[in-house]
Order: C-alpha cells, then structure tokens, then sequence
C-alpha cells in the first residue's frame, strides 16, 4: 500500500520513511504519543499532505506519488469517495449545516445512488443506527463533541467506502457508543473492508486490532499482535502503555 513516504515539517518529524500493507479484512492499528507522526499519516494514506518521497497504491487503482506527478483533485475526491472512509479527530462537519444537511449534502455529492428515494432511505438508516432524530436540525456547534463524532461516522458510512480511517475516532464518545463503535470497526473488516486505526485507547486498539504499529518520532519503531506489545521491551513503549 505504502513504500517509503516521507513528509516532513519545519517544525516536526512528520512521517520517514514508512511501509505499510493493509489487507482485506484487516484492521490495524497505529498507536504512539502525541506529535509522533499518525495523523500525519493518515494524511498523506489520504491525498491530503503532498508526499515527498515514497509511493501509496489503494486498492489497485489510486496511485499517490511526489510532485510533480500529484492527483487531479478530480481523482483525490474520486479517492476520498468510495474507496476511503475518511474520520478525522476533528469532525470536519459543515458548520453552516444541519446535522441532516451534512448527512444528505455527503451521500449527494459523493457518488450516492441515482435513485433519490433510496439515498433518503439510506439517511434514515444512518440517522436511526447513530441515534441522531432529536438532532437533525441542529448545527454542529450545538452538539457535544460525541454526537459530533457520530454525525461524522454515519456521513461517512453513507458512502459505502471500501477502506475506513480512522483518527481518534471514539475520544469524544461515553463508554457505551465507544463500545458499539469497536464493533462497527471489526464488522466494517469482517464484510471485505479494511480499516487503519488510529487511537490512544488501548482496550479499543487491543479488542478490534490484528496488528498493531507502534511510531515514535515518525517511524514504526514496532509491528506485531495485540498480544505481543506488552513484551515488546522497548522502554518508550513501555512507558506508553502504562500511561495511555
């Protein structure tokens, strides 16, 4: 999938030098401290950080390289349609948008069905899976950062993508919808899909994950099973675990 990506930050490592597969019905997961590099992977995966070196292949058809051989921004929303699933940490909901608005405005503009009548239908669904009726008419501003996140995951959802990624994605959620969102992610690769991971949770990352990547300083420093990280010896991680 990835082959030795780059991009780098005046200020910040960002990611060196990473390889990555990710195989259907995968779920993986990248964990590390903060400013280690994972959104920034996510990223680059994504089109939305210029690669400086290094190659990203999706699903046998999205081929990212380093300018100038840069996307069209026909073919990075083609991308970021169908094939990837795309929820960032910070929502990234239209502001000026109901919380319906945003869910029709998504399935509309991102290759939904022809036939109206069943992409309203697939909007109730979603709507009634996140339990979202008593907020289709607020603005994102008035809803707490977890119903945000919910908002996020069915717009997202409704686009039927093939690969979801995944940024924090149940920090803003109580126990419970953090628990059902573990259970979409492992359903979401049991159906042919495919997911990369990012979280600080480690019950979630252990519970969901077949393979963990551990980065530190824009690299992954460790790769294994969830049941393998507690013996990994390696005192950053170590020190991670005890305090995540």
């Amino acid at each position: 999938m990835a082959r030795g990506i780059t991009r780098t930050y005046d200020t910040s490592r960002g990611v060196l030098d990473i390889d990555l597969d990710l195989h259907w019905t995968e779920v993986v997961s990248v964990i590390g401290p903060n400013g280690c590099g994972k959104t920034t992977l996510l990223r680059c995966l994504s089109g939305f950080e210029p690669l400086e070196k290094g190659s990203v292949l999706i699903a046998q058809r999205h081929h990212l390289r380093p300018h100038p051989q840069v996307p069209t921004e026909t073919d990075l929303n083609d991308l970021r349609g169908q094939t990837l699933g795309i929820v960032f940490q910070h929502y990234t909901l239209f502001p000026h948008f109901t919380v319906r608005q945003n869910l029709e405005f998504a399935i509309r503009h991102g290759g939904g069905d022809s036939n109206p009548a069943s992409n309203g239908n697939m909007v109730d669904e979603m709507i009634e899976r996140f339990e979202l009726s008593e907020r289709l008419r607020h603005l994102p501003h008035q809803l707490s950062g977890g119903l945000r996140q919910r908002v996020a995951l069915a717009r997202c959802l409704l686009l039927r993508p093939r690969i979801l990624m995944l940024d924090e994605v149940t920090s803003g959620l109580d126990p419970d919808w953090a628990e059902r969102v573990g259970r979409l992610i492992s359903d979401f690769a049991r159906s042919n899909g495919a997911v990369i991971n990012v979280s600080h949770q480690i019950g979630l990352v252990k519970a969901v994950s077949h393979r963990i990547l551990f980065f530190h300083e824009g690299r992954i420093i460790w790769s294994g099973a969830p049941t393998e990280i507690a013996e990994s010896r390696i005192p950053v991680i170590e020190k991670f675990l005890l305090t995540a």
